[in-house]
């Protein structure tokens, strides 16, 4: 003999459910366009620019911190604001805080791990009092948003 009230707990289970899980569930956001990728020739041309030759302080930082927004696509704030604490050079991640207080880990690769390495070991000036990220300016003092821009159009990267 079959259960003739069978089907209506179904129902009513998948309502529940759905009420319970489903519902809370977080729309995904409509009109938000995905970045598009460089291509390698696009990549290696910005490498190759001026302002990202490793053979001076300054050059080299941009070159790091370029990299590191290729590998990571962390936003530029993210990574410009990076205490020297959060980056794990030998093990390559960083951990970056994002929009609202949201803490993210970060894998970048091994040409990025070395020449962070390098601006580590090398470059990196002492930092002064209070001034405790990862990139700082030339004086020891945190490296700003408004600092890392473009030099050649004047305009802000991110």
């Amino acid at each position: 003999m079959k259960n003739q009230h069978m089907p209506f707990g179904l129902i009513e289970l998948f309502i529940a459910f759905y009420f319970h899980y489903l519902a809370r569930l977080e729309r995904p956001r409509l009109g938000e366009k995905v970045p598009r990728a460089l291509s390698d020739e696009q990549v290696n041309i910005l490498l190759r620019q001026p302002e990202f030759q490793p053979d001076s302080y300054k050059g080299l930082r941009n070159l790091c911190l370029a990299l590191l927004f290729l590998d990571t696509w962390a936003r530029l704030s993210e990574i410009a604001s990076l205490p020297a604490g959060n980056v794990h050079i030998s093990d390559g991640w960083v951990l970056v805080q994002g929009k609202g207080n949201r803490e993210r880990a970060l894998r970048f690769g091994h040409a990025t791990q070395e020449h962070l390495l390098r601006y580590a070991d090398r470059w990196r000036p002492v930092a002064k009092r209070g001034h405790e990220q990862f990139f700082l300016n030339e004086d020891g003092t945190n490296l700003t948003t408004n600092a890392a821009h473009c030099g050649r159009c004047g305009t802000r990267c991110s």
